[in-house]
């Protein structure tokens, strides 16, 4: 979890620069020195965090600015695989479906094992930054693809859906760019 690496007192001394024992002598890491790449460091990071974040307020805003009309301007699409490296990954896939098909969500299913869609696969891994992971969640809208998260993500927030509201407004105030499942699929297409 990116929350906790941040809190952890590893992340605190490479902050600030460090001396971490290794084997029979030292090194001494800098922030600057070992990690001017990394994301959580360096100015491109930040930029493509924010860019994020954007893409998230407008997701979140383009429910209201849909209207009712066009609630099928947006489409859900779910990206698994056929060929699923675990057992684990599997199960997560057909929950993932139940989970959508539960909320009446009408989704694109791509399956990223096959050949004919290794562009649109690969594509999406763009979008997410998370290679060989299934499944994932995406709301394509006026052909803009967010990623939404993968199943881990949405379990959670499966799993907190049935919170008073109140409680959810504490969630919300804690983390401005948190949203509901209702609210993140409030733009696709729902079955009737």
């Amino acid at each position: 979890d990116f929350c906790a690496l941040l809190a952890s007192p590893f992340s605190r001394s490479l902050r600030s620069g460090a001396v971490w024992p290794v084997g029979p002598s030292s090194f001494e890491i800098s922030t600057s020195e070992a990690l001017p790449n990394s994301p959580v460091f360096s100015e491109a990071g930040r930029e493509k965090r924010e860019a994020r974040s954007e893409v998230v307020k407008r997701h979140s805003n383009m429910a209201d600015e849909v209207g009712p009309e066009s609630a099928a301007l947006g489409k859900c699409i779910l990206l698994v695989s056929s060929m699923p490296a675990t057992l684990m990954a599997e199960q997560n896939i057909n929950r993932a479906r139940a989970l959508l098909d539960a909320r009446k969500v009408v989704y694109e299913e791509v399956d990223g094992a096959e050949e004919a869609n290794k562009e649109q696969r690969n594509a999406l891994f763009a979008v997410s930054e998370k290679r060989g992971v299934y499944p994932q969640f995406f709301v394509e809208v006026a052909g803009n693809v967010s990623f939404v998260g993968d199943w881990e993500k949405l379990e959670g927030l499966n799993e907190i859906a049935d919170l008073d509201e109140g409680t959810l407004e504490n969630i919300k105030a804690a983390d401005p760019d948190f949203q509901t499942l209702d609210e993140i699929f409030a733009v696709c297409e729902k079955v009737e």
